[in-house]
């Protein structure tokens, strides 16, 4: 994910050339909002009382990774009349790659030296998440449980970033807002289908990567809006999140009352998310999110709150090593720096 990815708040090393993400201000509520998604999937995982909900993290960062990206792509098209997709590509393989593929490495020989793990997964799977191909895998129905099945969201927005270079700049030329109708409608056809699918399909509905496009759909609308900043949207879209991951079931409702709980708030993020622990975990959630499931099951899949607070706590640390010791030394590379001010200008990244 970058949910994806989830990035630091280092934002000019992700921001590319100084031009590429300019016009899109740095926003530490959108870090409040990760910590948030990224602790409610690890609760979720680890069996914690009451976390049934936070499968829906994934989803909210989805919609804001749809956010960033489609902004930041509409961005190009406005300023430069095209998408530089070389550099696109570039930022997103050195931001995203190079700390999975420590966290594939290291946890298959881990796994074996000093396993055997629950559910270590085979040489295959490993190849596959490497691949950015979890989603089909698990779609397919071959797959045993394995501690690295939570890629297939790495994968679901891998597949998003291959066409969307083209999408936005299709969508650009619209006519003022014809692209937020397009898709709005997009993702409300898409989450129609994505319920009807769960009835009968419950595998296609978890893993297929084009039912997943619900939440970066919504977020690519948000990005063609430019709605004004109004904080109770923000405080609304807490509320709606709260409800949809809370251990009630509202059914159907819940997966896009999360999204649009999580649109409000991207929009307007109250001054709640900008507290200094909730940015401070936002900034490595994506590391959080590569390495919980491994060090669930090095733990031995512990149960319990107080166990779901030591596999947080362990992730978050291994999260910290992995930002300091991978992350910025691949998004520094070629002597990357903001151009912007530290405070206001300084550009969000996806």
């Amino acid at each position: 994910m970058d949910l994806g990815a989830a990035m630091p708040r280092d934002a000019a090393l992700d921001a590319g050339r100084p031009s590429a993400a300019a016009r899109l201000d740095y926003e530490p509520g959108w870090d409040g909002l990760r910590a948030v998604a990224v602790a409610s999937v690890v609760l979720f995982h680890a069996h914690a009382p009451m976390a049934g909900g936070g499968v829906l993290g994934v989803d909210i960062f989805f919609v804001l990774s749809g956010f960033l990206i489609s902004t930041i792509l509409r961005d190009q098209v406005e300023r430069r009349g095209a998408v530089d997709v070389r550099g696109f590509f570039e930022r997103r393989v050195r931001r995203l790659a190079p700390a999975l593929y420590v966290m594939l490495v290291v946890t298959f020989v881990a796994s074996r030296l000093f396993g055997p793990w629950p559910e270590t997964p085979k040489p295959f799977a490993v190849f596959l998440a490497g691949a950015y191909l979890t989603d089909f895998y698990l779609m397919s129905r071959q797959a045993a449980g394995s501690f690295l099945n939570p890629t297939w969201s790495l994968a679901v927005e891998a597949q998003f970033y291959l066409l969307w270079p083209l999408v936005v700049t299709a969508l650009a030329r619209l006519p003022k807002r014809g692209a937020f109708y397009v898709l709005l409608l997009a993702w409300a056809a898409m989450t129609t289908l994505r319920g009807a699918v769960s009835h009968s399909d419950n595998l296609v509905a978890a893993y297929a990567p084009w039912l997943h496009a619900t939440g970066l759909l919504l977020g690519s609308a948000l990005a063609f809006l430019r709605p004004a900043r109004t904080e109770l949207f923000g405080w609304l879209g807490l509320i709606f999140a709260a409800v949809a991951m809370a251990p009630v079931d509202i059914g159907g409702a819940a997966l896009p009352l999360a999204e649009c709980g999580a649109a409000l708030i991207i929009a307007a993020p109250p001054a709640i998310l900008r507290l200094p622990p909730l940015v401070r975990l936002g900034e490595i959630s994506y590391g959080v999110y590569l390495w919980h499931m491994p060090v669930i099951a090095a733990l031995g899949y512990p149960v319990g709150l107080g166990a779901a607070t030591l596999d947080l706590g362990v992730s978050i640390l291994v999260a910290a090593l992995s930002w300091r010791f991978v992350e910025r030394r691949f998004l520094r590379r070629d002597g990357l720096r903001s151009t912007q001010p530290k405070v206001q200008g300084q550009p969000a990244r996806p």
